[in-house]
């Protein structure tokens, strides 16, 4: 990315993901961390160490998020799926797969556009803050990118907290991994 679409970024409050260096995580620290994770109570609960919140105050230390503003909706909207689809030229009823947004992005050549950003924070939300456990994206995100106006006036640090309890509550606990785990895995090593 060229410094204009981090600029742009910034614009809308998201400037903290841009600062995470990490490209991998090791699988063992974060499988333990997902483990200890107790949803009732919102914290890592390390044995013998205490607790770690896990809350939307706590992903905005560690990400500088935005924490207040509108709800963050995360899933289907028609007429969302219906606008993105049509600026992108993705057929409906399939979703593109990451990898083609990326290279999307790629192909945009340093523009700084209301199509970049977008393209970004779909990839952003199906990769980070809401993972997808497809190789395609969510069309549950484009509500969040279809009105960019909006996106400077929601709280993405209860959006991610939320998606963490949920993601790791339940008997479901361990298996279907659909949350930030990057927070996780840095609140735990902090």
């Amino acid at each position: 990315m060229d410094q204009r679409q981090k600029d742009l970024i910034e614009t809308y409050h998201l400037g903290g993901i841009l600062k995470i260096e990490a490209t991998t995580m090791p699988a063992d620290l974060s499988r333990w961390v997902m483990q200890i994770y107790d949803p009732d109570s919102e914290c890592i609960v390390v044995p013998g160490r205490g607790e770690i919140p896990v809350t939307a105050e706590s992903v905005h230390h560690t990400l500088g998020l935005r924490n207040s503003g509108e709800e963050v909706f995360y899933g289907w909207d028609a007429e969302a799926i219906s606008f993105i689809n049509s600026r992108f030229g993705f057929q409906n009823g399939c979703t593109p797969e990451i990898t083609t947004v990326c290279t999307m992005i790629k192909e945009m050549n340093g523009r700084a556009d209301d199509n970049f950003m977008r393209a970004w924070l779909i990839v952003v939300v199906c990769t980070f803050m809401c993972p997808t456990t497809s190789l395609h994206v969510s069309a549950r995100c484009y509500p969040i990118v279809a009105d960019l106006k909006k996106v400077k006036r929601l709280n993405f640090c209860a959006f991610i907290a939320n998606q963490i309890k949920a993601s790791l509550g339940g008997s479901n606990k361990k298996k279907d991994v659909k949350c930030c785990v990057h927070h996780m895995v840095v609140s735990s090593t902090c």
